[in-house]
């Protein structure tokens, strides 16, 4: 039998989920010619990836907390969407793929404009499901989002030497899929694994 160790890093970003309530939509952007209000305030967002590019076609949605009312649109061509939020109120953002990316809280002041900014992990993996197994194809480009963690994992032999095309499995506890992967010629592998489950790693035995 031959030994083999397994080195795994994980890298990943919080976030806490929850359930969407009715949503209003607010589909606005600078051509709108929107203003503020005693009541409301105009809030604009821009929506960037991680090297700071402007990211069109993404929907943001603000909850506004202790409500749940939930507002959303879609970043425009130069990554901007536009509110118009009750003075004084408190919002959970959500863009994307990404829950909870910042919080808002407005000051309690007349015909107020404010701008954010929010940064978003685009999702760079798709997924290949044959019943309860899956394969991920992940650009290297990838990093974790707050629904996902980015495993990286390492095989090598007692000699600390690389071990290719050692194939790996991550059954998760909570939906019972198993994530597989299999190592490059430095023995290493990447997987997105869902966050809020456990996992149990087993490989494959080869007799010496």
């Amino acid at each position: 039998m031959r030994n083999l160790l397994l080195f795994l890093s994980l890298f990943s970003s919080s976030t806490a989920l929850s359930q969407s309530p009715d949503t209003l939509w607010q589909y606005w952007h600078k051509n709108h010619g929107l203003s503020a209000s005693d009541s409301l305030s105009l809030v604009k967002l821009q929506v960037f990836d991680n090297d700071m590019r402007s990211l069109q076609g993404v929907r943001v949605c603000l909850r506004e907390e202790g409500i749940g009312t939930l507002r959303c649109g879609v970043s425009g061509t130069k990554g901007e969407v536009f509110f118009l939020l009750p003075r004084a109120s408190e919002h959970r953002v959500d863009a994307g793929d990404e829950p909870g990316i910042r919080s808002i809280k407005l000051p309690d002041a007349p015909n107020l404009r404010s701008i954010y900014s929010i940064t978003v992990t685009p999702s760079l993996f798709s997924e290949t499901v044959s019943n309860d197994t899956i394969v991920q194809t992940i650009d290297p480009r990838q990093q974790p989002t707050t629904t996902r963690v980015l495993a990286k994992i390492t095989v090598v032999n007692l000699d600390r030497e690389p071990l290719a095309a050692e194939l790996l499995f991550f059954r998760a506890r909570r939906t019972g899929f198993v994530y597989r992967c299999a190592t490059d010629e430095k023995g290493r592998a990447v997987l997105m694994l869902p966050k809020d489950d456990t996992y149990c790693l087993s490989t494959i035995v080869h007799d010496s």
